[in-house]
């Protein structure tokens, strides 16, 4: 798996993350630190809203009524398709952000492009980041390398290009931004796309508001970019689509001023994020092995569009059978297939838990049969496919979620939480870090100058000489190929954790969603009837791969 947990979060360099689970919101904050649970925030939703207040969403939501009825009225097929991507600096700016830009561009005719933002926007920048494993190492250059590296590991071999793309418009900066959102609001009768792919940062104090998806050497938040979708036409279907870390945050889009206490916006807007607002995102790699890309942009593209990023047919994802791929669908193919720590996200989510009052504990009570009664067969399917996993022993269909809710809020059958595993890869830290200290303090007293940053190739050559016999010097490079296996153990186990979460709060949107359409408010269910009607849209006029 690739991402921006595996050894590299962002722009950090640890090795731990911390995890704090939010009941109400069954979303996960990852931060920098150890694996250890600390605590549970609840936090209080909309409990009570005063008649003003009241008045003012339904005489905006009676304002967006009237725009909706646009949305069944005929568009030109061809789409107009915003594409912003790249790293925010040169050194995360990944080979794998700019293969997923040119993945996505590549799914449309060429005359629906109107802009791809990249990166500092410059054709001929060496500033595209990828790696290579490097050449098999000699035993003596293998422990040096772990003894004089600050990641500790056997280097890899990093190289900057300049960018493939076959089309570039500009940098991706606010100016450039703010141009494409200028040209994009004259759009009449196409649909319009915006996809944005890179790195996320996470706002302070958990504030997801001041989440941000990364520009070059600059960011934007969702109250940011929400003028920017105001200025793009009413009548128009708009699909957005970001696969950033901490991305969720962005479903605050529906909202006015991208901020979910303010009313909903008039625009029709469908979105999707690849993961929620409080975790980190698969799909930042250096890696230049296209085949092994994991993540949603992968999923669910090659759900919608018929063909994975190699080309390769991609079938299974209509799981109405109405001859089309609905984004619907394709988000819950990619909560199905993805096999990531990706959580990923919709706004139909995000509507739900800004305006339902509920409690966890009884959303979980309800019975499984009403469940799958109520959802729709995309839901269906990917109910069935991770409650089949998240069942003991893999038994059939799990048929109780509440126990499956209080397990994961206390870390039960959670081998991530467990006090074995996070002993066993702390001890084979603690190991390696001994060994590697005691080994680097011998080496160093021998050649002091192996601690330049360019040292002597003679003292290298010594040193290697000297590890290449030694005992220690071998357990190092046995301990660290031991912490490695930990880690990948660790990874497959976080990955397991996210597909137990999407199992929970794919079940959670199914019965809130029944809740408003059989509620009382007719402005919510009014609301909630369109934004699953954009939900539904295919993106591509023919997305059905051949069986």
């Amino acid at each position: 798996m690739t991402g921006c947990n595996t050894g590299i979060i962002a722009a950090g360099g640890e090795r731990f993350r911390e995890r704090v689970c939010d009941p109400l919101q069954q979303d996960w904050i990852i931060v920098m630190s150890i694996y250890i649970v600390s605590h549970f925030d609840r936090r209080a939703e909309y409990q009570r809203r005063s008649a003003s207040d009241v008045l003012a969403v339904l005489a905006v939501l009676l304002l967006s009524a009237a725009a909706a009825a646009p949305v069944e009225a005929p568009v030109s097929p061809t789409p107009a398709v915003l594409i912003v991507a790249g790293g925010p600096l040169k050194r995360l700016n990944q080979v794998a952000i700019e293969s997923n830009a040119r993945y996505v561009m590549g799914l449309f005719p060429t005359n629906a492009i109107t802009d791809v933002l990249f990166a500092d926007g410059k054709k001929d920048s060496e500033d595209v980041l990828y790696e290579a494993p490097a050449a098999k190492l000699e035993p003596g250059e293998a422990a040096l390398n772990l003894l004089m590296s600050p990641q500790w590991r056997t280097p890899m071999e990093r190289h900057y290009r300049a960018t493939r793309l076959s089309r570039l418009d500009g940098p991706a900066s606010r100016d450039a931004l703010g141009g494409a959102f200028d040209q994009l609001s004259k759009t009449t009768h196409r649909p319009i796309v915006l996809y944005f792919a890179g790195h996320g940062s996470q706002g302070r104090h958990g504030n997801v508001s001041e989440n941000a998806y990364n520009l070059w050497h600059d960011t934007i938040t969702p109250p940011e970019l929400a003028p920017l979708i105001a200025r793009l036409p009413t009548d128009t279907p708009i699909t957005l689509v970001m696969a950033q870390c901490f991305a969720g945050a962005f479903g605050d889009e529906i909202f006015q001023n991208g901020r979910p206490t303010d009313p909903v916006a008039p625009q029709d807007i469908a979105g999707f994020f690849g993961t929620t607002a409080d975790r980190v995102a698969a799909g930042c790699t250096p890696d230049v092995h296209e085949a092994d890309y994991q993540d949603f942009t992968s999923y669910f593209m090659a759900a919608l569009s018929g063909r994975d990023r190699l080309g390769k047919p991609v079938s299974g994802a209509d799981y109405n059978h109405d001859g089309q791929v609905g984004m619907d669908e394709a988000f819950c193919y990619a909560l199905v297939n993805d096999p990531t720590i990706d959580v990923p996200v919709c706004t139909s989510d995000v509507f739900l838990r800004a305006r339902v009052t509920s409690q966890d504990s009884e959303v979980f009570h309800t019975p499984a049969a009403d469940v799958r009664e109520w959802a729709t067969a995309a839901q269906n399917a990917a109910i069935d496919a991770l409650s089949h996993e998240a069942a003991p022993m893999h038994s059939g269909p799990l048929t109780d979620f509440h126990t499956l809710y209080e397990q994961f809020l206390t870390g039960a059958k959670d081998p991530e939480r467990s006090p074995a595993l996070q002993s066993a890869f702390q001890r084979a830290g603690s190991h390696f870090e001994k060994l590697r200290s005691n080994l680097r303090e011998s080496i160093l007293k021998q050649w002091p100058e192996l601690a330049d940053r360019n040292p002597p190739a003679a003292a290298r050559t010594a040193a290697m000489h000297e590890l290449a016999g030694d005992r220690h010097a071998a357990d190092l490079v046995d301990a660290d190929a031991a912490l490695e296996r930990d880690a990948a153990q660790w990874e497959d186990a976080d990955a397991a954790a996210a597909r137990r979460l999407r199992l929970l709060r794919l079940v959670k949107t199914v019965v809130l969603t029944h809740r408003v359409l059989n509620g009382k408010s007719a402005v919510a269910r009014q609301y909630l009837e369109r934004l699953l009607r954009a939900e539904r849209r295919p993106l591509f006029t023919s997305s059905v791969a051949p069986a």
